[in-house]
């Protein structure tokens, strides 16, 4: 823990026990759905030479087989003249020559003072690449991770990982793109069907359009067909999502509707909706090969005669669930792609900065530590310091 502080030329430094460090990644809330936002806190009883300090953004797909077969979701190409690790970065101090390959210019060498930095970063990753969530099965585990690294002369040297529960991305094409020469309604919101018959019985499965977020209601309308007037006992839909690792297919059922009063009519309809929080967005990307996560529609009936129930299920209908909808004026070029230039803070008394966080985040975790979710982050930095300020003027 940080003790008291000494004046040493007009500076203000705080005195550490020996050996004693401290760095921290705290994320902040963003409206953003393709960026994570957060600060980076780093505390040493002694300076730090590096040539250049980069917060990063890596993902993890490692498949259980017996080659133990590993993606990395933002790997750059191996011709790339720099040292990174992934191409989602930060750079928040040096400048971006004290990370090409090869030895880092003289003039990029930097030292940072024995006090308290608090470091702003931004992570983008463009709207068009769909992210796997994070995810363990017995086949495949996905991990995320946010990265603090230094340059120093012999490469790469990292300083801090935190591990992130990621939800994933997945970016719904805005109904705008997508205009059919036919009447001119949007392929977004077109009604998608699926018919299916089987032993005297027509089912139709029907949905006022194909993509959804993750929290918006699902609409669907069954149409059932009983030319043999057979007695339907129940009829069941589902709303089940698909997990494929290579060819192993595990089914899910996320949500479900049960109607037991069946009308005796030859021809009847049945609406209803799927709600709930669905987690895991769909994932389909052709550079993480072997993965897939798919959302389906599927009906059942139980059919009932005098002497045993029979179950009839309909084809699957596909919807494909988003993260977020990407604007129709909205491009990936990564020109566009900014990264918010890095502000620094120093505060005199690394003590009191500490005790800008709650206790939860305060205590920085070690490497194996807890697992931070982007739905459940902590107070924004900016609020605790003025919260701060204020309990101190009272």
């Amino acid at each position: 823990m940080l003790q008291t502080a000494h004046c040493v030329g007009g500076s203000v430094y705080p005195c550490f026990p020996k050996n004693d460090k401290i760095y921290g990644i705290h994320l902040v809330p963003t409206t953003e759905p393709n960026e994570i936002h957060g600060k980076v806190q780093i505390c040493s009883p002694h300076e730090i030479e590096h040539y250049g300090i980069v917060v990063e953004f890596e993902g993890i797909v490692t498949f259980s087989d017996r080659f133990k077969n590993v993606i990395k979701v933002f790997a750059p190409e191996p011709e790339t003249n720099t040292v990174l690790r992934s191409t989602v970065y930060h750079q928040i101090c040096g400048r971006k020559e004290g990370l090409e390959k090869g030895d880092p210019p003289p003039q990029c060498r930097k030292k940072l003072r024995p006090i308290s930095h608090i470091f702003e970063f931004r992570l983008v990753w463009p709207t068009t690449q769909p992210l796997p969530p994070t995810l363990t099965t017995r086949r495949v585990d996905v991990t995320y991770y946010i990265i603090l690294y230094k340059r120093t002369l012999d490469g790469y040297e990292q300083i801090e990982q935190k591990q992130l529960k990621f939800y994933g991305y997945h970016g719904l094409p805005s109904p705008h793109d997508q205009f059919l020469g036919n009447g001119g309604r949007p392929a977004f919101l077109q009604e998608v069907t699926r018919e299916f018959s089987t032993n005297g019985i027509e089912i139709m499965i029907q949905t006022p359009g194909r993509n959804y977020l993750r929290t918006e209601i699902i609409p669907w309308s069954i149409s059932v067909r009983n030319e043999k007037h057979q007695r339907i006992a129940a009829i069941s839909v589902h709303l089940i999502r698909n997990t494929t690792v290579f060819s192993e297919r595990n089914a899910e059922i996320v949500d479900t509707f049960v109607n037991k009063k069946i009308s005796g009519r030859k021809e009847f309809c049945i609406r209803g909706g799927f709600k709930g929080r669905r987690e895991l967005p769909t994932f389909q990307c052709p550079g993480v090969h072997g993965l897939q996560v798919t959302y389906c529609i599927k009906c059942e009936l139980s059919i009932r005669d005098e002497e045993e129930t029979t179950n009839i299920t309909s084809n699957e209908l596909e919807v494909v669930i988003g993260t977020t909808v990407i604007p129709s004026n909205q491009t990936n070029s990564e020109d566009e792609i900014t990264p918010l230039p890095f502000r620094m803070r120093c505060m005199s008394l690394a003590s009191s900065m500490l005790t800008l966080f709650p206790p939860a985040y305060s205590q920085l975790s070690s490497r194996s530590g807890s697992v931070t979710s982007l739905e459940t982050l902590p107070p924004h930095y900016d609020d605790l310091v003025q919260n701060f300020y204020e309990e101190k003027a009272e």
